[in-house]
């Protein structure tokens, strides 16, 4: 199967406080994929959640509450740009 160059590809990732019910989104990154194994147009933001957390794999990945410490918490504000892509 051939890539289509006219087409791009939305991929996203997130991180996050857990995977239960109440964690929270830690960080949203996304960009489009051209097809020809580039990522354009990418934009990425952190919050900070209003619970607190602890985990290894947090800490390695420099996703501890004290490094995401004076970002502001998730608004509808901060996910318009990825709606705006996503449309």
């Amino acid at each position: 199967m051939e890539p289509d160059f006219n087409k791009k590809i939305l991929v996203f990732d997130t991180e996050t406080t857990g995977l239960e019910d109440n964690d929270q989104l830690i960080q949203l990154a996304w960009g489009w994929w051209d097809g020809s194994g580039g990522l354009t147009e990418s934009h990425s933001f952190k919050c900070m959640p209003t619970i607190e957390w602890k985990s290894d794999w947090h800490d390695e990945h420099h996703l501890s509450m004290a490094d995401i410490e004076g970002h502001p918490s998730l608004s509808s504000n901060m996910l318009e740009a990825f709606i705006s892509d996503v449309k």
